[in-house]
């Protein structure tokens, strides 16, 4: 069986900024809809995020008999922080993945923080990177995995906002 579920994840950066996907998204026949993500970034008075690349569609690949389908997975993604000692990063979706779908996300931590490993994302936000000292980091990656199970049916195209924030905290 077949899943051809396309989830591209358009980043920008910046102080509260937002991406619109301005082209159609589209699927083939599939267990799970097409989704596509955009990012927005918020920021502490003193401290900023940047996400930058455009990564290529996700697709959850094909099952084998008896097994879940493949998971989507991308890490061409980075950003860049500043921060002050102590701060942490949170990220969250603007509405609730399907049943029977999920997406994680994983940040690799700058020097001296920790990242947490993969998230399951949620309306909620929750720590990604904690413990981050003062300073500026770049280069850093994010990666994103789409699973899908096969009880997840067919599910009408979506769009969900995944943002990430700098937030006092350990």
């Amino acid at each position: 069986m077949s899943v051809n579920t396309l989830f591209p994840a358009l980043l920008g950066g910046g102080a509260r900024r937002s991406l619109t996907l301005l082209r159609p998204v589209s699927c083939g026949v599939a267990i799970v809809a097409c989704l596509t993500i955009t990012a927005e970034a918020a920021t502490a008075q003193s401290s900023t995020i940047v996400l930058s690349g455009d990564p290529p569609p996700l697709i959850v690949g094909t099952a084998i008999a008896g097994d879940q389908p493949l998971p989507g997975i991308d890490g061409s993604t980075i950003y860049s922080v500043t921060v002050a000692a102590g701060e942490k990063i949170t990220a969250f979706i603007d509405g609730a993945m399907p049943p029977g779908v999920t997406l994680e996300v994983t940040l690799a931590a700058p020097q001296g923080a920790v990242s947490v490993g993969p998230v399951v994302l949620t309306t909620v936000p929750q720590d990604v990177v904690r413990s981050i000292p003062a300073g500026t980091f770049s280069g850093l990656s994010i990666r994103y995995t789409l699973r899908a199970t096969v009880a997840a049916g067919v599910v009408s195209p979506r769009w969900r906002v995944v943002s990430f924030a700098v937030v006092a905290g350990p």
